[in-house]
């Protein structure tokens, strides 16, 4: 089991830097001199693909991310504007429920899924419940927040198929990659676009007699298949990489020699930073958005349709996936237009810190 850290510790027998490698992902030329290409190196292979199990990595631009994983249980925290000390609060919590539940037989032999997902609310009813108790004066009395997601792998003690269960309660998201494609997006939890829900570190209308609010959160389970990865991030990640260039990472770097689901998970982050500055085809996942969010809010207006017409035509990455599907509740006030105009327009990416955990089935 690993708690996050904004180094790697594991070290690798042949650790060269991917920057120029994952020039494939891009389509930007690489100086045949200083190496060989992708295609070449993995030719000259022989691919066994990672020998480990799970791996995790980051990039680090505020310190608002914390994570916890092992083979069966990913926790993600992505805190708000100084939520640092809450969002690792959070992740010490909710890591101690949910590592004792995985390991016990409550889980281990149960053979009634929606037993284990009851439970799964539960305990994180729980965590948090704790993490509120032990909330302390040092945090200087700022109402801090985070977003919460929660993935654990269940193997069914009789049939032996793994199901996976997700909770969200924000933006945090876990995909399923099978054969290179993405089977399972889990939904984030939205009240608007760039709003995600978060658990708050004082609850409302808490009493110190009440018993623990349930927090508003969106339960998925879905069946996994031997050779599948599970992969879980923060918006740092999605808002700067699309789909097809999550596939394109784990492809290549887990076929290397010696490669680890820490060095992948590593590289995801760390492309995902890369795109802070350079956007595909200059257009991010949250650009692109945006301007979807543009257009659903001005949709049937001739004259905004009008003022915005060259913006919302130039979508350039009409064929890549961004990883947005959420479920938006539509609490509070929206962004005025000229907003949302200007993050659709940006060409540059969005600067947030980049997390990325891994299983493997």
């Amino acid at each position: 089991m690993r708690r996050i850290s904004t180094t790697l510790t594991h070290m690798f027998t042949d650790p060269k830097p991917l920057t120029d490698s994952m020039s494939a992902v891009d389509g930007s030329p690489k100086g045949r001199g200083h190496s060989k290409s992708v295609s070449e190196t993995l030719v000259a292979m022989v691919h066994r693909g990672p020998m480990d199990r799970f791996g995790q990595g980051n990039v680090t631009h505020t310190g608002l991310d914390a994570s916890f994983v092992d083979e069966g249980l990913h926790v993600l925290i992505d805190g708000a504007p100084n939520s640092t000390e809450f969002a690792q609060l959070l992740l010490d919590k909710l890591t101690d429920v949910f590592t004792k539940y995985t390991k016990s037989d409550d889980f281990q032999m149960c053979v009634n899924s929606p037993q284990v997902a009851g439970e799964i609310k539960v305990k994180l009813v729980q965590g948090i419940a704790a993490a509120h108790q032990a909330v302390v004066p040092s945090f200087g009395g700022v109402s801090a927040a985070a977003s919460v997601g929660i993935a654990i792998i269940h193997r069914h003690p009789k049939d032996a198929i793994a199901r996976l269960h997700v909770i969200n309660v924000g933006n945090t998201k876990t995909i399923v990659v099978r054969r290179q494609e993405i089977v399972f997006e889990s939904a984030s939890l939205m009240l608007g676009f760039h709003r995600p829900l978060r658990v708050p570190s004082v609850p409302p209308n808490s009493s110190p007699h009440s018993p623990p609010a349930q927090p508003t959160m969106l339960y998925e389970m879905y069946q996994l298949e031997a050779g599948d990865i599970v992969v879980s991030c923060t918006d740092g990640v999605t808002d700067n990489l699309y789909a097809n260039e999550i596939i394109e990472t784990i492809q290549v770097v887990s076929k290397y020699r010696n490669a680890s689901w820490d060095w992948v998970a590593q590289e995801i982050a760390q492309v995902a930073a890369n795109r802070v500055d350079q956007p595909l085809n200059r257009q991010s996942p949250f650009a692109k958005e945006a301007a979807g969010e543009l257009y659903r809010s001005i949709d049937l207006d001739t004259e905004l349709l009008g003022r915005y017409a060259s913006l919302l035509r130039q979508d350039v990455n009409l064929t890549k996936t961004a990883l947005f599907r959420n479920t938006n509740t539509r609490q509070g006030d929206d962004f005025p237009l000229d907003q949302l105009a200007q993050w659709a327009k940006a060409i540059v990416g969005t600067a947030d810190d980049a997390t990325v955990v891994i299983s493997t089935i």
